[in-house]
This record gives C-alpha cells, sequence and structure tokens, in this order.
C-alpha cells in the first residue's frame, strides 16, 4: 500500500538493507548523512526508503541496523523527477525480538521467565523461542482435507490459528472457547485475506512439533480479554 501512496497505517516490517546516500565526507556532521533502507513484510520488499536525517543517531548508536524489527510510525510519500516512489521515514519504533515476561507457576510457586509475544508484535522474523498467551473466542468446525482454525486474542490484539491434517485432529478436540492457552512452536505467515478477517496481517499455523498448553490461572483469565475491540471515531461510524 506505500507504494500506492497510502501511509495511514503503521506496519511492522524487517530492515533488510542499510546504506549511506552517496559519498559522505569525513568531516560530515550525522545530520548532513542520509541512509537508504529496504524493508520487507514478509511478503514484499521496498528498497526506496530514505531515513529522515533527525533519525540518524538511531544507526550511529547501534540501536538501528540490518535485520533490525520496527513499526512505522509516520511515513511520507515522495517521487523523484522522473516519477519514481520513495519514502522518507519521518518516525518509527525499534521493537525486541520478543517480549520476556515474569509469570508465576502455580505448581512450585517459583518465578520463571518466559518469552510471551504479543499479538501484535508477532511478524514472520521472531528469533529464539516464544510464545503467545492468548484467549481462543472462535473456533471453527473441521473442513474437508481435513483443517481447521481458531481465532485467539490477547491485551494487544487478534490473530487466526490454522490447523491441517493430523494437526487439525490432534488439536480440534482440547482447544475450546472461552479458554486461555500457551501456544508455542508455530509457523508465522502472511494471512490471506479472503478468508481472514481479523484485523492482523498474519496468521500463525500448528506443525507436528507445536505445543498448546491450557493456562489455568485466575489472575491471567481476568488480565486477558474475550474480545479485541477496534475503535473508530464516531465522524467514521457511517463510512
Amino acid at each position: 500500500r506505500y507504494k500506492t501512496g497510502d501511509t495511514q497505517q503503521s506496519p511492522i516490517v524487517k530492515i533488510t538493507n542499510v546504506r549511506v546516500c552517496g559519498e559522505s565526507s569525513t568531516a560530515a556532521s550525522n545530520d548532513s548523512e542520509r541512509y537508504r533502507l529496504s524493508i520487507s513484510d514478509g511478503q514484499d520488499t521496498f528498497d526506496a526508503c530514505v531515513l529522515s536525517p533527525d533519525l540518524n543517531k538511531l544507526i550511529k548508536e547501534k540501536r538501528l541496523h540490518e535485520n533490525s524489527i520496527v513499526q512505522l510510525e509516520k511515513v511520507v510519500h515522495n517521487s523523484t523527477a522522473t516519477g519514481k516512489s520513495f519514502l522518507i521515514i519521518m518516525d518509527l519504533i525499534i521493537l525486541p525480538e520478543s517480549s520476556t515476561t515474569t509469570t508465576s507457576n502455580n505448581n512450585n510457586n517459583k518465578q520463571a521467565n518466559t518469552n510471551i509475544c504479543p499479538i501484535a508484535m508477532i511478524t514472520p522474523y521472531l528469533n529464539g523461542v516464544w510464545k503467545i498467551r492468548a484467549r481462543c473466542f472462535a473456533k471453527s468446525a473441521i473442513r474437508p482435507h481435513p483443517v481447521c482454525d481458531f481465532d485467539f486474542v490477547d491485551a494487544s490484539g487478534e490473530i487466526r490459528l490454522v490447523a491441517f491434517r493430523d494437526e487439525c485432529t490432534r488439536f480440534h478436540p482440547i482447544i475450546e472457547i472461552d479458554k486461555i492457552y500457551d501456544i508455542m512452536g508455530v509457523r508465522v505467515k502472511t494471512a490471506d485475506k479472503r478468508w481472514n478477517t481479523l484485523h492482523n496481517d498474519y496468521e500463525l499455523t500448528l506443525n507436528s512439533g507445536s505445543i498448546v498448553r491450557l493456562v489455568n490461572d485466575p489472575s491471567v483469565d481476568t488480565s486477558i480479554p474475550d474480545v479485541h475491540y477496534d475503535f473508530i471515531p464516531l465522524r467514521d461510524g457511517s463510512k
């Protein structure tokens, strides 16, 4: 959508390349340098991105680099004299690979560090061991082949979990609506919006190594909503 000039979004993308635009003299200040970035959302790659000089310090401090995962907060679309489109990245948020949360283990009353990734931060570029902790709010019937899907929500957003063949037979009987589960070992892929209308660009696929574990903890139950609301201004309600 950025390629068509639509900048009214805040996508999560991966920085695939960082390079200096043109030659830079050794006497040049940080503000005079311009950096060109390549970004990818896991499906498409866009090479013509220029970083605002106000953000140069992120590169100088080695906080922004190749393979960084970022959320684009403000982007300006522009074009050259020859009509080629490019983006100027005015503001962004650098995201961690995963979010480390301390949770209580009711069995032994010990504190354990577990990589719980908020649904809103899920991208194909997540590294390491991570899981989501979310509530199932919808469950399909088993369809031919077989295949089924489950819709999950946490405090940050919603996402679909899809199971094919053996995984469909394995997980469909045990995942129940309104129950909270820890889910790990899944594959992240781009959601097909012809069939998936959730407010998420990605979906999860179960495989033979996936783990789905019921969470029986009253404190967790109250912290995860039953449904995710997408609020809009009243003036947009009739659109």
